[in-house]
């Protein structure tokens, strides 16, 4: 250690040996195989269990899985054995479908698109509003 008062160096401690960490136990890669190559030490630690990382299966393991066809499905699924609903009657309404509207004053005929389907509420026929 450099002392400035004397202007020169003095002893601090002991020289390092580049062989002090013989003794102690090894850690990372060099501690992992000295683990495999001698499991019997009594004071290593184990080998650790390789079979839950990835990688370790067996062959079967990384074959392709069987897939069934896309967008093709059973017959039941597809509603072939499922009774065939009823063809609606006429002027019966169908979920989904526009309902015929029904104008009761002139402003509710203004306000209907030309094309649109309507019920006349005096002869109570359905007419077509025209453009």
């Amino acid at each position: 250690m450099y002392d400035a008062a004397t202007g020169g160096y003095k002893p601090y401690g002991s020289a390092y040996s580049p062989y002090s960490n013989r003794g102690k136990a090894k850690g990372g890669a060099d501690g992992m195989v000295d683990a495999i190559l001698n499991p019997e030490q009594p004071d290593a630690e184990p080998v650790p269990d390789a079979s839950s990382l990835p990688g370790t299966g067996n062959m079967q393991s990384y074959m392709p899985k069987p897939q069934g066809p896309v967008g093709v499905l059973p017959m039941s699924a597809q509603g072939g054995n499922a009774a065939q609903k009823p063809a609606p009657k006429a002027g019966m309404r169908v979920p989904g479908q526009a309902q015929i509207a029904r104008p009761l004053t002139k402003a509710d005929y203004d306000a209907l698109p030309a094309g649109a389907q309507y019920i006349d509420p005096k002869s109570g026929k359905t007419a077509t509003k025209r453009g």
